[in-house]
């Protein structure tokens, strides 16, 4: 119980962060890395609530939510990689 109660305002100032640098960001990228963030603080929260429940379903939940934000990353690294690039210059 201490560990979640000492883990509990470290993860909370984390996600606020999260939130503001995925709201302001100034790319894409950046709202994608606060995202992946988010995911993995609530994968590894959901581990050590898993281990302080002895419940097996908060692990494969968590194991799901960390698959899902890589599959995110690949979707989209997938999809920038296909754009066309911005060419700048005089256009000859």
């Amino acid at each position: 119980m201490l560990i979640i109660l000492a883990s509990m305002p470290l993860y909370i100032a984390a996600f606020i962060l999260y939130v503001i640098r995925g709201i302001r960001g100034p790319t894409v990228f950046d709202s994608v890395i606060s995202i992946d963030a988010m995911c993995y603080d609530v994968a590894a929260f959901m581990v050590i609530l898993s281990i302080y429940f002895q419940s097996y379903l908060l692990l494969g939940s968590a194991i799901l939510l960390a698959l899902w934000a890589y599959i995110l990353d690949l979707v989209i690294a997938r999809y920038y990689d296909k754009a066309e690039p911005v060419r700048g210059g005089t256009g000859r």
